[in-house]
Protein backbone atom coordinates (compact mmCIF):
# COMPACT_ATOMS: atom_id res chain seq x y z
CA UNK A 1 0.00 0.00 0.00
CA UNK A 2 1.49 3.27 -0.85
CA UNK A 3 1.03 6.64 1.43
CA UNK A 4 1.33 10.12 -0.01
CA UNK A 5 2.07 13.22 2.57
CA UNK A 6 2.97 15.84 0.91
CA UNK A 7 5.58 15.09 -1.70
CA UNK A 8 6.96 12.17 0.34
CA UNK A 9 5.99 9.08 -0.44
CA UNK A 10 5.51 5.63 1.69
CA UNK A 11 4.51 1.99 1.24
CA UNK A 12 3.62 0.12 3.81
CA UNK A 13 4.36 -3.60 3.67
CA UNK A 14 5.59 -5.61 6.58
CA UNK A 15 7.77 -7.48 3.95
CA UNK A 16 9.82 -3.84 2.59
CA UNK A 17 9.80 -2.83 5.81
CA UNK A 18 10.59 -6.03 7.97
CA UNK A 19 8.44 -4.62 10.60
CA UNK A 20 6.82 -6.68 13.51
CA UNK A 21 3.43 -6.09 14.25
CA UNK A 22 2.29 -5.09 11.06
CA UNK A 23 0.25 -7.84 9.11
CA UNK A 24 -1.18 -7.22 5.26
CA UNK A 25 -4.07 -9.59 3.35
CA UNK A 26 -3.89 -9.32 0.17
CA UNK A 27 -6.66 -10.93 -1.93
CA UNK A 28 -10.13 -9.74 -2.32
CA UNK A 29 -10.34 -8.15 1.12
CA UNK A 30 -6.85 -6.64 0.84
CA UNK A 31 -5.80 -5.15 4.53
CA UNK A 32 -2.94 -3.66 6.28
CA UNK A 33 -3.35 -3.99 10.01
CA UNK A 34 -0.82 -2.75 12.60
CA UNK A 35 -0.39 -2.89 16.40
CA UNK A 36 -1.65 0.34 18.47
CA UNK A 37 1.36 1.96 18.78
CA UNK A 38 2.55 1.85 14.71
CA UNK A 39 -1.35 3.09 13.98
CA UNK A 40 -0.90 6.10 16.46
CA UNK A 41 2.28 7.01 14.98
CA UNK A 42 0.97 6.63 11.64
CA UNK A 43 -2.29 8.33 13.07
CA UNK A 44 0.26 11.45 13.75
CA UNK A 45 1.91 11.23 10.62
CA UNK A 46 -0.77 11.71 8.48
CA UNK A 47 -2.64 14.27 10.58
CA UNK A 48 -1.01 16.11 13.21
CA UNK A 49 -4.74 16.89 14.92
CA UNK A 50 -4.61 13.31 15.82
CA UNK A 51 -1.34 13.60 18.42
CA UNK A 52 -2.46 17.57 19.59
CA UNK A 53 -6.28 15.86 20.61
CA UNK A 54 -4.34 13.16 22.52
CA UNK A 55 -1.79 15.65 24.23
CA UNK A 56 -4.47 17.94 25.34
CA UNK A 57 -7.60 16.37 25.81
CA UNK A 58 -6.26 12.68 26.83
CA UNK A 59 -7.80 10.92 24.11
CA UNK A 60 -8.41 10.72 20.33
CA UNK A 61 -11.37 11.85 18.64
CA UNK A 62 -12.95 8.61 18.42
CA UNK A 63 -12.65 7.64 22.04
CA UNK A 64 -14.59 10.99 22.75
CA UNK A 65 -16.83 10.54 20.23
CA UNK A 66 -17.28 6.59 21.88
CA UNK A 67 -17.57 8.05 25.22
CA UNK A 68 -20.12 10.97 24.45
CA UNK A 69 -22.79 9.36 21.97
CA UNK A 70 -25.10 11.38 22.90
CA UNK A 71 -22.91 14.90 22.18
CA UNK A 72 -23.10 16.72 18.85
CA UNK A 73 -19.77 17.71 17.34
CA UNK A 74 -16.93 16.84 17.91
CA UNK A 75 -14.26 16.90 20.71
CA UNK A 76 -12.86 20.54 19.75
CA UNK A 77 -16.57 21.52 19.85
CA UNK A 78 -16.85 21.20 23.31
CA UNK A 79 -13.20 22.78 24.02
CA UNK A 80 -13.41 25.43 26.49
CA UNK A 81 -12.06 28.75 25.42
CA UNK A 82 -8.81 27.77 27.86
CA UNK A 83 -8.28 24.28 25.59
CA UNK A 84 -8.62 26.04 22.09
CA UNK A 85 -6.65 28.83 22.46
CA UNK A 86 -4.06 25.94 24.56
CA UNK A 87 -4.67 24.09 21.20
CA UNK A 88 -3.91 26.46 18.81
CA UNK A 89 -0.65 27.81 20.44
CA UNK A 90 0.34 23.71 20.77
CA UNK A 91 -0.47 23.40 16.53
CA UNK A 92 2.48 26.41 15.89
CA UNK A 93 4.76 25.08 18.37
CA UNK A 94 4.24 21.49 17.15
CA UNK A 95 5.14 22.83 13.76
CA UNK A 96 8.66 24.80 15.07
CA UNK A 97 9.26 21.10 16.59
CA UNK A 98 8.98 19.33 13.31
CA UNK A 99 11.05 22.36 11.36
CA UNK A 100 13.60 21.25 14.29
CA UNK A 101 13.48 17.77 13.91
CA UNK A 102 11.90 16.36 17.21
CA UNK A 103 10.75 12.87 17.10
CA UNK A 104 6.72 12.13 18.35
CA UNK A 105 8.12 11.08 21.41
CA UNK A 106 9.98 14.22 21.66
CA UNK A 107 7.01 16.23 20.25
CA UNK A 108 4.47 14.56 22.83
CA UNK A 109 6.59 15.25 25.90
CA UNK A 110 7.26 19.44 24.94
CA UNK A 111 3.25 19.77 24.05
CA UNK A 112 2.28 18.18 27.03
CA UNK A 113 4.45 20.64 29.11
CA UNK A 114 3.19 23.67 27.68
CA UNK A 115 -0.13 22.61 27.94
CA UNK A 116 0.25 22.00 30.87
CA UNK A 117 1.70 25.23 31.74
CA UNK A 118 -0.91 26.92 29.74
CA UNK A 119 -3.94 25.44 30.97
CA UNK A 120 -2.60 25.97 34.67
CA UNK A 121 -2.27 30.13 33.53
CA UNK A 122 -5.15 30.35 32.03
CA UNK A 123 -7.05 28.73 34.90
CA UNK A 124 -6.23 31.19 37.38
CA UNK A 125 -7.59 33.87 34.97
CA UNK A 126 -10.39 35.65 35.99
CA UNK A 127 -12.66 36.47 32.55
CA UNK A 128 -15.62 37.29 34.17
CA UNK A 129 -13.82 41.06 34.23
CA UNK A 130 -12.80 40.84 30.45
CA UNK A 131 -16.10 42.62 28.86
CA UNK A 132 -17.90 40.49 26.04
CA UNK A 133 -16.30 36.99 27.57
CA UNK A 134 -18.65 34.54 28.59
CA UNK A 135 -17.56 31.44 30.12
CA UNK A 136 -18.49 28.39 28.92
Amino acid sequence: MWLKRGMEMMKINKDTIHAIGIATKTGRYAATYAHKDIAFEFASWISPEFLLNAVLFGKTAKQWRDDNPDEKGNIRDQATIYQLLVLANMESYNAVLLKKGKTQAERMQLLHELAVQQMTTLSSLELSNLPGIERK
